[in-house]
């Protein structure tokens, strides 16, 4: 691809990126082509939780009788993060009027978005497809889904991106162990993870991240004060849901859950024996088990498909994604908004549950499709791998 096209398209991704914000705190344009949704029923979850706790209530954000709540509206969500993050993050903004609280947490957003793009700015200052790679970062639709519902999703993707940079490609086990733990801290789907370190003979990265993020845990989940976060992890894991996710099929076939759950079990199998043979980078290893997750993991929602964002930048900039016309038009597929235009141009202003698990399907399709191409490459460039 020509420097002058990567240019215009680099230029092309930070006017999108930028619109986003636009679109979520100034001026909603975007409903014919991007799902909207209620301001702050995600994100004041975590300050009302610790409102609640400091009023003798719950982190989960119940009140007692008669104490005035933090904030009344959004059907704000039930807090269902890790107790110690919750407190971390929700302490300071609680202090906060709660929309002022928002906005300062999307200029957080904002803040962590540009620092990525300048980290990989200087950190690959010769690559030849590092405006690519940055276009695939900011253009990807999904960070639309993150940014609107003002999630902390971004954090996770924050750290992984972090933890992948310096696993594999300026190798500094402290650095890994750090990003790795606050990944953790924030979502535990990086546990999923702890195998192929161990596989891959990351031993100290895999044992000190996983027993750091235990260490802080434990004190908070064997109380009743963080219960309520095991529970919510293990009945996540042991009950399917149809969200965004492989089992939204039961609503277009109410009989396919044992296809699913045995198709669930068959595709893990599969991933342990990639694995443990070693024949994949790590990098696309972790991709494909972040994937896993993606697809059949029970809460998964299209703002966890932002996280496709960062991979594809990272496996350009690693040169594990090579650059031919179908890895671009693969990974322009996973940038693009779903074809919800479709059902604008219909007249559906809410779409039924099942346009719903076809938006869904498309989405898993094209990350499918990708995974397959990456996973289908004969010759992987290693160059940023350690030695094993």
């Amino acid at each position: 691809m020509r420097k002058h096209a990567q240019t215009l398209l680099f230029l092309f991704s930070i006017i999108v990126c930028l619109s986003f914000y636009y679109a979520v705190f100034v001026h909603e344009w975007v409903g014919f082509f991007l799902e909207t949704t209620a301001p702050g029923q995600d994100f004041f979850q975590i300050p009302n939780g610790v409102y609640a706790f400091l009023h003798n209530g719950s982190l989960t954000g119940s009140l007692p009788y008669g104490v005035v709540p933090y904030i009344s509206c959004c059907g704000v969500n039930s807090n269902v993060y890790n107790p110690l993050f919750t407190l971390l993050i929700g302490y300071p903004l609680q202090l906060l009027h709660p929309w002022t609280a928002y906005e300062v947490w999307g200029i957080i957003h904002f803040l962590a978005t540009l620092f990525l793009v300048v980290f990989f700015w200087k950190k690959f200052p010769h690559h030849p497809y590092r405006k690519l790679a940055l276009s695939f970062f900011l253009l990807n639709a999904y960070t639309y889904y993150e940014l609107s519902k003002n999630q902390y999703h971004f954090l996770f993707n924050l750290c992984t991106i972090l933890f992948l940079y310096y696993l594999l490609k300026a190798p500094n086990t402290k650095k890994s162990i750090i990003f790795y733990f606050l990944g953790l801290l924030v979502k535990p789907i990086g546990l999923l993870w702890f195998i192929p370190l161990l596989i891959y003979r990351k031993y100290r990265i895999a044992v000190w991240g996983v027993g750091l993020y235990f260490f802080v845990s434990l004190p908070f989940l064997l109380t009743p004060i963080g219960s309520y976060f095991l529970h919510n992890l293990l009945h996540a894991m042991q009950i399917p849901n149809p969200s965004y996710n492989i089992f939204t099929l039961t609503r277009i076939f109410p009989g396919s859950w044992k296809i699913l759950l045995f198709i669930r079990l068959i595709i893990a199998v599969t991933l342990l024996v990639l694995t443990i043979r070693k024949k994949l980078p790590l990098f696309t290893i972790i991709f494909l088990w972040i994937s896993y997750e993606l697809v059949f993991y029970g809460l998964s929602y299209n703002y966890h498909y932002s996280i496709i964002a960062g991979m594809l930048c990272l496996g350009i900039l690693f040169n594990i994604l090579p650059i031919t016309k179908k890895s671009l038009f693969l990974c322009a597929m996973n940038s693009l908004p779903t074809p919800l235009f479709i059902f604008r141009l219909a007249g559906e202003g809410k779409l039924s549950q099942i346009h719903s698990s076809m938006l869904t399907l498309w989405s898993i399709f094209w990350l499918s499709c990708i995974l397959v191409f990456l996973v289908a490459q004969k010759n992987h460039s290693q160059h940023y791998e350690n030695r094993i």
